[in-house]
């Protein structure tokens, strides 16, 4: 689906990382397997690129979240306390995706709350993980 005019690119999430994975001849049924008729490879044909895949995205833990910026899928936002005042207010949230669906709504959270889970959220960091995976790669 291509961005409406005007707006910012949408992240299409599955529905462009399913046409990646599966040209990629490194998967399980690609060129370049040695068991292109395993079970994973069987796993690859099952899989379907629908209009229903567009916008989704596999959500990652929380684990480390607080040194894992910066947040969103396109990267927007510098800080969880910027993520936790989008969904308090849902200021510049892109409307109803290709469905017209809107399952979000603001949180309304007062500027405490969005405090009290941003130290939260930091407090679910492993400091031992973090060094023993070092620096982050960087992004060319």
């Amino acid at each position: 689906m291509p961005p409406l005019a005007g707006k910012e690119p949408f992240d299409a999430g599955r529905h462009t990382g399913l046409a990646e994975l599966l040209a990629d001849p490194f998967n399980a049924a690609g060129a370049l397997s040695d068991d292109r008729q395993g079970e994973r490879a069987a796993e690859l044909a099952r899989l379907v690129r629908t209009n229903e895949s567009w916008g989704q995205f596999k959500t990652p833990s929380l684990r480390n979240v607080a040194a894992s910026a910066p947040y969103m899928h396109q990267g927007q936002y510098a800080t969880l306390a910027r993520v936790l005042e989008h969904y308090s207010t849902m200021k510049d949230a892109v409307g109803g995706g290709h469905h017209g669906e809107t399952v979000l709504k603001p949180l309304e959270l007062t500027p405490a709350e969005i405090d009290d889970l941003a130290a939260f959220l930091g407090s679910l960091t492993d400091e031992g993980a973090l060094e023993r995976l070092g620096p982050p790669p960087r992004t060319p």
